[in-house]
């Protein structure tokens, strides 16, 4: 495929060229840690039903003796196996494996056009470390960002019930645009702010960035150099799509469970979807990831010229 820059149809346009090309390395990769994973959610499920069960008891009662009573036996029961906490810490500590994984291979296939699953999951395991660093310091991020969005929304709330108690037409207006705009802010924010964890990822993994240039990184190509509104269509499009694959997978499990009353049936109906789909997802991000490179930095000229690629040892 040619390196130029792309309008956000082709971007998905070649995503789904490429991963029909290279479909079934794609979907193997993923396939070696989510099937494990998913084996872990379907006994995880029992406990988490039980501990939700517990919780809708206590707020039906109102508090009552009894139902705390019932409350404590199901969160005891809910917390023997561990189910859920294996399922979590699988989770967190082993899925930048295979994103990484991903990434490797579907940069590979769009730059060289060949990728090997052997390969990809060389590279991912040389830069896990620092992918699991990452993680962290998003996670810290994430919560400062949490803390920072409900301080700004208080303030919002606070001065709309101000503005209402001088007049009520005053606050309406002001509950109007003060909260119609805090919504968007919050929504725009989160759109490319998404985009730039996912420019992180492939910073640290393509250019074998450290974490904290990773994560400077990948906000700035998100937010900095006049890539915002490029980022914006990004990240709404990503999560159009995922919301739409979400919504498939959730209503197909759910079919299937109807039909032939079995979890694991609805189980695997998910895990099938999510095969394509995030082979799909993560080929988009790399075409964007390049074609951002190729429009600041004239990627495309120096591959032209042959220069280095900066994928790691992929």
């Amino acid at each position: 495929m040619q390196l130029r820059p792309l309008s956000l149809g082709e971007l998905l346009d070649r995503a789904v060229t490429l991963c029909v090309r290279h479909v079934w390395v794609l979907a193997l990769i993923f396939l070696v840690f989510i099937v494990p994973l998913s084996i872990l959610q379907t006994y995880a499920i029992p406990d988490q039903t039980k501990a939700w069960t517990s919780l809708i008891e206590m707020a039906r009662s109102g508090g009552s003796e009894a139902a705390l009573q019932q409350a404590a036996v199901l969160s005891r029961a809910s917390s023997a196996t561990g189910a859920t906490a294996i399922w979590f810490l699988v989770a967190f500590f082993f899925s930048p494996l295979p994103y990484a994984a991903l990434i490797l291979a579907t940069s590979q296939a769009y730059l060289t056009g060949t990728t090997s699953f052997a390969a990809a999951y060389r590279g991912a395991l040389r830069v896990w470390p620092r992918l699991l660093g990452l993680t962290f310091l998003y996670t810290v991020a994430l919560v400062i960002v949490g803390i920072a969005a409900a301080i700004v929304g208080a303030v919002v709330i606070v001065i709309v019930v101000l503005l209402g108690r001088a007049a009520v037409a005053l606050g309406i207006i002001a509950g109007i645009v003060l909260g119609g705009a805090y919504i968007v802010g919050m929504i725009v924010l989160g759109l490319v702010g998404l985009i730039a964890v996912y420019l992180s990822y492939y910073t640290c993994t393509l250019e074998g960035a450290p974490v904290w240039t990773s994560l400077t990184s990948g906000v700035q190509l998100a937010f900095g150099r006049g890539n915002f509104p490029r980022s914006l269509g990004a990240g709404l499009a990503f999560t159009a799509i995922n919301f739409g694959i979400s919504l498939v997978s959730v209503l197909g499990a759910g079919m299937l469970f109807g039909l032939v009353h079995s979890a694991y049936a609805g189980q695997t109906f998910s895990v099938l979807v999510s095969l394509p789909a995030t082979a799909f997802l993560i080929s988009f991000v790399t075409l964007y990831y390049y074609d951002l490179r190729v429009r600041n930095e004239g990627f495309d000229l120096r591959i032209e010229i042959g220069a280095p690629m900066p994928v790691a040892d992929a």
